[in-house]
Parts: structure tokens; C-alpha cells; sequence
């Protein structure tokens, strides 16, 4: 009697074969059947066909979402390939790459799950972080001058989401009390809701507004500290094991 069967998830010419238990097999079938793709007529790489299955089986059935990610890992993680590393070498388009990794990290939250990315993390060490024969040092910047100063951070929620929502919801409650401090209240005339602006960009106030120095800057560093999150979190670093490795 078989021990293991295999479901296969297809997209137009492009197909994955997922080995797994009989009883899980057959509720993967099931679940693929109702699996909506793009087009048929568009092709897609296999990186991207796993990674809109596994947001399927995300909003639908942790169980089998946890099979998908461990043959996900297995395929594009293995031999000390992040899936930042995997993700490039596919040469995926930005909105492409955008999907893969927020598919990828739509676990996240999942206790389950923690585990394999603490392995798919060990498995794919920092080369530049664990030098010894490197000495780094950090530096925050500015952003470019173009748009209205929220498209960074609305990248890196909606990839990152997971990683970064608690701590985005925190900070901005944390700017919003501090631009009601009556010195400098008058300058923040529309408020400073990063959170609201970022889950809903209709809201967010014109442009004049965004650009203007006092909501431009705490925007830039809040952008930056997401960055780092996302950086000691991904690596299962402490944000002092971090600074740690900065010279």
C-alpha cells in the first residue's frame, strides 16, 4: 500500500508535483480543482505557480498550506539558496518577486510554521553579516524625491505584512500622540496616520502634505526601522545580535 501520493498543481504548460500522504493528496486535489490562476494564456514559472497555490491553501487550510511550504522550501530553499537568492534567480518582474515573497511569508504568523523558517534561515547564513574579515557600518538616509514618501513602506507592508503590521500599528499610534504635543500640533493639520494611510491610500492626505518636512521625515524613519525589522527578523536575529555585527 502506498505511504506517500502525488497531487499535481497546473497552470497553462506549466505544472508542480506536490508528494505528500494519500489523505492529504486527495484534499490537495480537491482544494487545486478550485484553484482560480491567471489566464492560462499567460505563463507563469513555477516559483510563481507555488506561490499563488500556497496563498490558496493560506486562506483555506493551514494544514495543507504547512505541505505546500515544506515542498516550496525543499524545491527553491535548498543548498544555501534564500528565497530573496531564489527570487532573483528566476528573474522575476518587481510585481512577480513581490508575490512570490509575500506568498512566501503569509505563514509567518503561523506557530507551525516558525520553525521552517528558523531552518530556511540557519540553512542560509548572511555571508556579508558572518565576516569576520568585514567591517560594516549602517547608515540611514533619505529617500528618493519622487511620490509622496509612502510607497517604501507600502512595499515593505505588503510583502512583509505579517513581520510588520503589529509594530506599524504601534509606531503610528506612537507619532499620532506625539503630533498632538500642542508646540507643533498646527504644522499637523491633517493628522499623522501612517498606519490608516498605508492600509488605505485614499485616505492618505495630498502630496503638498506628505512632502512637507515634518511629516516627510518621521515617514523616511519609520520606513527605515521597518527595513531593519524585516532584516533582524528574516536572519531570527535579535535587534542587538544585529547592531552587534556593525563595527
Amino acid at each position: 500500500m502506498a505511504t506517500t501520493s502525488v497531487a499535481y498543481i497546473k497552470h497553462g504548460p506549466t505544472s508542480v508535483a506536490i508528494e505528500t500522504s494519500p489523505e492529504l493528496a486527495v484534499k490537495l486535489h480537491n482544494l487545486a480543482n478550485n484553484f482560480k490562476t491567471l489566464d492560462s494564456d499567460i505563463l507563469i514559472s513555477e516559483i510563481e505557480l507555488y506561490a499563488l497555490f500556497l496563498k490558496h491553501c493560506v486562506a483555506n487550510d493551514d494544514a495543507l498550506a504547512l505541505v505546500i511550504f515544506d515542498a516550496f522550501i525543499q524545491k527553491f530553499c535548498a543548498n544555501g539558496s534564500s528565497i530573496h537568492v531564489a527570487v532573483q534567480e528566476y528573474g522575476l518582474s518587481n510585481e512577480s518577486a513581490q508575490a512570490v515573497l509575500r506568498a512566501y511569508y503569509s505563514l509567518w504568523k503561523m506557530d507551525e510554521a516558525q520553525s521552517r523558517y528558523r531552518n530556511a534561515a540557519a540553512n542560509t547564513p548572511s555571508a556579508l553579516l558572518g565576516s569576520s574579515s568585514v567591517c560594516l557600518m549602517a547608515m540611514f538616509g533619505g529617500q528618493r524625491g519622487v511620490g509622496n514618501g509612502l510607497e517604501e513602506a507600502s512595499w515593505l507592508l505588503d510583502v512583509y505584512r505579517p513581520l510588520l503590521e503589529d509594530y506599524l500599528l504601534l509606531m503610528s499610534e506612537f507619532l499620532q500622540l506625539e503630533a498632538q504635543d500642542v508646540r507643533i500640533s498646527s504644522v499637523y493639520f491633517k493628522g499623522l496616520d501612517v498606519f490608516e494611510w498605508l492600509m488605505h491610500p485614499e485616505m492618505a492626505p495630498d502630496l503638498q502634505y506628505l512632502r512637507s518636512m515634518p511629516v516627510c521625515l518621521p515617514i523616511t524613519g519609520l520606513t527605515q526601522l521597518m527595513q531593519v525589522m524585516v532584516l533582524y527578523k528574516t536572519l531570527f536575529m535579535t535587534p542587538g545580535e544585529l547592531a552587534g555585527c556593525f563595527k
